[in-house]
């Protein structure tokens, strides 16, 4: 195994351990791949960058799995190494693409919360039920009120 290769593994190991126990998972960067997946509609909505993380993050777990199971060894590069330690500095400093995503999130109420806060300013079927029925009562009573107001101002009985 190459230097590199070994570097490479050491870094990966810090890095799937932060995402492991952000993730509650023994496959930390898998894990965290599996939540961009999840994620994909709306981080690619709010992050410009969340496509090309994606890919990174993909090519560096396989880059891994080729160093550790692949007796031929692998295409493990510099460029990689650096890319493994942009990623661990951004999940320390809290600007991974997850974690930017839950900030906006957390800023701004997610878009399935405005769903949901949107919905319910809608008056429901059972609102508009209960005030078309309290309209029928107030229009009777209003009613009946007229209508003996009428037959007592006929009849004489009101001064």
């Amino acid at each position: 195994m190459k230097e590199l290769e070994t570097d490479f593994l050491e870094e990966y190991k810090v890095v799937d351990r932060i995402c492991g126990d952000e993730y509650l998972s023994q496959n930390g960067m898998s894990e965290y791949i599996l939540q961009m997946e999840e994620a994909r509609e709306t981080g690619r909505g709010f992050i410009p960058s969340w496509d090309g993380y994606y890919r990174t993050l993909k090519r560096l777990r396989r880059i891994r799995n080729q160093i550790v199971h692949d007796s031929y060894g692998s295409e493990c590069s510099e460029q990689d190494l650096e890319d493994l330690k942009a990623f661990h500095k951004d999940l320390i400093s809290i600007e991974d693409p997850l974690a930017l995503l839950g900030k906006y999130e957390r800023r701004s109420g997610s878009v399935e919360d405005k769903q949901v806060d949107d919905a319910s300013d809608a008056p429901s079927d059972e609102q508009e039920s209960e005030s078309g029925i309290l309209f029928y009562i107030l229009f009777g009573i209003l009613a009946a009120v007229a209508i003996v107001f009428a037959f007592c101002s006929r009849s004489r009985l009101l001064p």
